[in-house]
């Protein structure tokens, strides 16, 4: 029960990603059998939702020079969320993404 209330608490209120909640789950020491199941089980939408929240925010606050380094800013900052690359450019499609973020 702990650890399933950890990646729900930590994915909905801190903005937290899979990495990111594996690797504070490894530092209290919960064996990988216990957690492995219950962030497998994270629903992709809920997920999808969080790391959107999480880029609009950041993305408003960014200052740069260029889109480009803007991109490169929110890349890294959702990188250390504990968002994997392939997440972040499927989820948000960075490829496409223009000035302003909507």
């Amino acid at each position: 029960r702990y650890c399933q209330a950890f990646v729900n608490d930590h994915l909905q209120y801190e903005g937290w990603g899979r990495l990111k909640i594996i690797q504070a789950l490894r530092q209290k020491r919960v064996a990988s059998s216990v957690y492995q199941p219950i962030v497998d089980q994270i629903d992709s939408h809920a997920y999808a939702a969080s790391l959107k929240k999480q880029a609009e925010r950041k993305w408003a606050t960014l200052t740069a020079s260029s889109p480009a380094e803007k991109q490169t800013k929110l890349l890294r900052f959702l990188a250390s969320r504990g968002y994997t690359y392939e997440e972040v450019m499927h989820t948000l499609n960075l490829q496409e993404l223009p000035t302003e973020m909507t």
